[in-house]
């Protein structure tokens, strides 16, 4: 910071783009190779920089790095934007640090485009296409050699992660897994004793959470003769997804038969996973 206090963001820089400013997945995270250096100056006519400063991300996301591939190569138009992220030093961690004040805790690769992201002095937003920002025209010295200079970058990158030690899930990302696979408490575990077997959890991860798992959730429910239903769905949400309940975003879905009956409610934009809000073996829909 400006000021003599270094103190440690509330999340780690790189776990942003540099380009686009969003959230990032380590999966996600692309190295900023001599291409996107060349691409991104090309098509914002600036110079990519930052990359000696502690107080900017040092990575670039996947989908960033492809527009741009795609741009040189005449296969797309555009990226969303005209102007990219701009990273300024913050002046502290309490209104006016990008890293501090994106709130990204339980939100993962289906829920995380739910992210608010703030436009800070230190951290000015993305500026989209328009009348006075016009989409470049891809530079004629954008040749082959440029072009397989990205492929060989890609390559060198692909021989390095080869050689990396495998990176071992913790109990935060092995949580995250089993959710975006939607698996059974069986599966579940089923899929933990496979990564220890591998050796790709580490030390501390427990397993008890999963053989115990619908106990978080009793509290938001309630029994009523034959039927269990869901008393607190703001609560509930708050606790599977870590996101405010809006009714509007969600619609609700009973699927009976003859014997039993069970409600879920459905994302109105299917970018999260059904919740389940009631069930009954001895009621039908009527």
């Amino acid at each position: 910071m400006a000021s003599s206090s270094r103190r440690c963001c509330e999340n780690d820089p790189n776990s942003f783009c540099y380009i686009c400013g969003e959230y990032m997945l380590k999966k996600q995270r692309n190295t900023i190779t001599s291409f996107v250096e060349k691409a991104y100056f090309w098509y914002f006519g600036m110079t990519l920089g930052d990359q000696d400063k502690y107080w900017a991300p040092h990575f670039t996301c996947r989908s960033c790095v492809e527009k741009l591939r795609n741009w040189t190569l005449g296969k797309s138009l555009s990226l969303p934007f005209g102007i990219p992220m701009v990273w300024r030093e913050p002046q502290n961690h309490v209104d006016d640090c990008y890293f501090c004040l994106c709130k990204i805790a339980g939100y993962n690769k289906r829920s995380k485009s739910n992210i608010v992201y703030p436009n800070l002095k230190s951290a000015i937003r993305p500026v989209a296409h328009c009348e006075n920002i016009p989409v470049p025209t891809r530079p004629e010295a954008f040749d082959s050699a440029n072009i397989s200079e990205s492929e060989s970058d890609e390559k060198d990158l692909d021989f390095t992660v080869k050689n990396e030690v495998p990176e071992k899930f913790n109990k935060a990302e092995l949580n995250d897994l089993v959710r975006d696979l939607g698996l059974t408490k069986e599966n579940a575990e089923l899929l933990r004793s496979r990564l220890k077997e591998k050796n790709l959890l580490t030390t501390h991860t427990s397993f008890s959470w999963y053989r115990n798992r619908e106990k978080q959730f009793l509290s938001f429910f309630k029994s009523d003769n034959f039927l269990v239903y869901c008393a607190d769905i703001p609560g509930l949400l708050h606790e599977l997804e870590d996101i405010p309940y809006n009714p509007n975003d969600w619609r609700l879905f009973i699927d009976s038969s003859k014997r039993s009956l069970k409600a879920v409610l459905l994302h109105n934009e299917s970018k999260l996973a059904s919740v389940p809000v009631a069930h009954s073996f001895f009621m039908k829909e009527t």
